[in-house]
């Protein structure tokens, strides 16, 4: 067992099952790992109060060529948490309601930008209420428990997210206000970021000072640096070793020397007002270009038939349409 007073965490093995136990505000959240879904890629048990989520997250191990993050985040919160059974005929639940959804939405905002640029694997995460008490919400948890699997997972990070709620009532501020100090505070606030920055704000509240929000922001991301030292030493301790090999980024020789050979062109190209027309004469630049740098002269020529081209001819597009901007603007 591992303690450490000054960030307020516990360390315990038993040997293939990891905990961490710390305080967020005056309740206790734990993490466990290894007890059940040692096959996924990255599994954890995130637990407040008698409320648990469990969280997995895989990959597929072939890459795709999809010029978007592959990611694909489900959220379930079934009747069984609670002990009650659906009351439709099958007695079955059915596909994700919306709130579902929105939760599911809220655990991918803050995490979406955190996997390495280049990251090509179909990758999914799921998150299943286990038990809910009536008392602790789900959606944060949720969101630190998906982002424990993914800091344990061998799927590369910029950094490891964590978020909290953060409620005013009688002008103190509350951490993870349960749902009867909710319905009294003047505001519910999720903030979700690392331990430097924030990444997403949502909530709702009555009328407050402008003041009072900032100093609520200020509250919530000072637990979230916490809470983010704490997960990322228990990543240090027990997380895989990240998988670097298989990142597609595109060098920056190879879109230097496209901006600098086809630049011009593309930019005349873009300013061609008729849609389909410009659809035609940028589908051949495409060829040209890709021919180009494919041939065996070139010396990128390995890497390039790899690329997703538009992700090579973002910097030129950026550029062109910078260029342009500044020329409308002159003119006017």
């Amino acid at each position: 067992m591992v303690k450490n007073t000054k960030n307020y965490y516990t360390i315990t093995s038993k040997a293939h099952v990891h905990q961490v136990e710390t305080n967020v505000g005056d309740k206790k959240l734990r993490f466990e790992t290894g007890k059940i879904g040692r096959l996924a890629d990255g599994a954890t048990i995130a637990q407040m109060g008698d409320t648990i989520v469990y969280s997995t997250i895989c990959y597929d191990k072939t890459t795709t060529s999809s010029d978007i993050t592959p990611l694909r985040v489900d959220y379930f919160a079934r009747f069984s948490a609670i002990g009650e059974t659906t009351g439709n005929y099958l007695r079955r639940d059915c596909r994700g309601d919306d709130q579902e959804i929105l939760i599911a939405r809220l655990i991918d905002r803050p995490i979406r930008p955190m996997l390495l640029e280049g990251w090509k694997h179909d990758t999914q995460i799921l998150s299943w209420v286990l038990s809910y008490d009536k008392k602790h919400p789900s959606e944060t948890l949720a969101i630190n428990c998906a982002s424990m699997a993914l800091a344990l997972s061998d799927i590369p990070v910029e950094n490891i997210i964590s978020a909290v709620d953060v409620g005013i009532i009688n002008g103190e501020f509350l951490l993870n206000p349960t749902s009867e100090q909710r319905k009294k505070s003047d505001l519910v606030l999720t903030i979700a970021g690392t331990k430097k920055d924030i990444l997403m704000i949502e909530g709702l509240s009555n009328f407050i000072t402008e003041q009072q929000l900032l100093k609520a922001i200020k509250v919530g991301h000072d637990e979230i640096s916490k809470l983010c030292l704490v997960m990322e030493e228990f990543q240090g301790k027990f997380g895989k070793k990240k998988k670097r090999d298989t990142l597609r980024t595109i060098p920056p020789s190879l879109m230097e020397n496209i901006d600098k050979l086809y630049g011009e062109k593309i930019m005349n190209i873009l300013q061609v007002k008729e849609k389909h027309a410009r659809h035609k004469l940028m589908t051949s630049a495409e060829a040209e270009i890709l021919t180009k740098f494919q041939s065996s002269s070139c010396s990128v020529s390995s890497f390039a038939i790899r690329i997703d081209f538009p992700q090579a001819l973002e910097p030129t597009g950026y550029r062109t349409v910078g260029k342009h901007q500044a020329i409308r603007e002159k003119s006017n």
